[in-house]
């Protein structure tokens, strides 16, 4: 009787180890509330020769689109939550954009008084990465 016992033992926690190892390979599901931190979220996010001239930038599936734009002096740069969570608008440094939490739907406007290169973060998801460059 106690070697039945001891296979039952043996064979529950075999089956328990399988089922924990085959749970923790599974891939999460589209569309399903995860954390993104991957650093290239916003690819080329500094390469300046991928600027696009416009005003208006998207953010959806976690990327700010373009990712890189080039405007005049004066201009107000508009941004536009379009994903289902939130995301701010955040200077990496200096002067610049400083949103609060934008919503999906949400909107934010940043004139731009000054020359340069304005690299730009979501405070929420790091690694999502944008660049206003500021022309005369």
């Amino acid at each position: 009787m106690k070697k039945v016992i001891l296979i039952l033992v043996v064979l529950v926690a075999i089956g328990g180890i399988f089922l924990v190892s085959r749970s923790s390979n599974k891939s999460t599901p589209a569309g399903s509330n995860t954390t993104h931190t991957s650093s290239d979220a916003s690819p080329s996010a500094t390469d300046s020769s991928q600027a696009v001239e416009t005003d208006t930038v998207t953010i959806t599936n976690f990327k700010f689109s373009p990712a890189v734009i080039k405007v005049k002096k004066g201009t107000t740069v508009h941004w536009t939550n379009k994903d289902g969570v939130a995301h701010t608008v955040t200077a990496d440094s200096g002067t610049g954009p400083k949103s609060d939490n934008l919503a999906d739907g949400a909107t934010y406007d940043y004139t731009y008084t000054q020359t340069g290169n304005f690299s730009y973060h979501c405070n929420i998801h790091p690694g999502m990465k944008g660049m206003v460059i500021v022309t005369d």
